[in-house]
């Protein structure tokens, strides 16, 4: 394994960390949602987007559609970005599609050809 791919990795698990906090601190906070429910505030309208993404599997279909640009492009930047939406899916209850982009995107990574030595 490349310390790209290492790094790509890490991020991919920063993601999911972040994807998590917010999940349990601002979407299932049932006070937050009470009180977006009296006064839709901008947050709230932002909370209610992601909401409404994971019941309509938004992020899932964009983990699917970026693990398949990664295979095609083959580039660390393509794996990564399918491995961040899939991340975003797996925590936000888009697990069959977020696991099938997740799947996408690792064998992508795996797929990314090595650096090759600067000639000259």
């Amino acid at each position: 394994m490349t310390t790209r791919q290492m790094l790509i990795l890490a991020a991919t698990g920063a993601v999911l960390a972040a994807a998590y906090a917010v999940r349990f601190a601002w979407v299932e906070d049932s006070a937050l949602g009470f009180a977006c429910a009296a006064d839709m505030t901008p947050a709230c309208a932002v909370r209610q987007a992601f909401i409404l993404g994971f019941h309509w599997k938004v992020f899932g279909v964009a983990a699917v559609a970026l693990g398949a640009v990664a295979l095609m492009l083959r580039t660390p930047v393509a794996a990564g970005l399918a491995l961040a939406a899939s991340a975003l899916a797996l925590v936000f209850y888009n697990t069959d599609l977020g696991s099938l982009g997740a799947v996408l995107g690792l064998i992508a990574l795996a797929r990314c050809p090595a650096r090759s030595a600067q000639a000259g």
